[in-house]
């Protein structure tokens, strides 16, 4: 007999969850490239406090907590609310798409590191 974690029903909007660990791994890296290539700084206070607090790494738990904590959310809503745990999920993924492609913007203008 399977112990009953194996009896867990399958994610609902696994495609929403992968294109949203990808904007979020695009995101980290962008930091990254900003704060060290770039010589840049963090603009949202949460993570800058992080960062200054826990170094880059701690940014990067940050985000991925964060990134884990909703997908927990948008199954939870998603079995009482089907319609709405798949928009609260594309949600999630248009949310995070923004604060990249800004970014790719703003490297774009600034040019090569050196």
């Amino acid at each position: 007999m399977l112990p009953r974690f194996f009896a867990l029903p399958e994610m609902r909007y696994q495609n929403h969850y992968v294109w949203l660990v990808l904007i979020s791994t695009l995101d980290v890296i962008l930091t990254w490239l900003v704060l060290y290539e770039w010589s840049g700084r963090e603009v949202n206070p949460v993570a800058a406090a992080v960062i200054s607090e826990m170094g880059f790494f701690g940014a990067v738990a940050l985000k991925f907590a964060s990134m884990i904590l909703a997908i927990i959310i948008c199954e939870v809503v998603g079995r009482m609310n089907d319609l709405r745990g798949r928009l609260l999920a594309y949600a999630c993924v248009v949310i995070n798409v923004i604060p990249v492609v800004y970014t790719f913007m703003l490297l774009h203008r600034a040019g090569p590191p050196f």
